[in-house]
């Protein structure tokens, strides 16, 4: 689960604390990685994976398939149970 976003923009500053306390509740789940990615940084991986919104939360099925994977629905205001709704859909991958 990867979290897409940048420096420079303040709805994505918004969403890093919660995207932050949300990992840090899952901790214990060894069978998911997450990953925040600044696209200010990293252009060419953002490139390749296009979104909709900024920010943007993506759910990757596997490493070894970095093509598939799923978008979250947007939120302007994102929260902990928008989150956990967007984790359930790396069972749908």
């Amino acid at each position: 689960m990867v979290n897409l976003c940048f420096h420079s923009c303040p709805h994505c500053m918004r969403i890093k604390p919660v995207f932050e306390n949300f990992v840090a509740s899952h901790g214990d789940r060894h069978d998911i990685e997450f990953g925040i990615i600044d696209c200010d940084q990293n252009e060419d991986f953002c490139k390749k994976h296009p979104r909709d919104n900024c920010p943007s939360v993506l759910v990757f099925k596997d490493h070894k398939n970095p093509q598939k994977y799923t978008e979250c629905p947007y939120e302007l205001d994102w929260t902990q149970s928008n989150l956990d709704s967007c984790l359930a859909l790396q069972v749908d991958l």
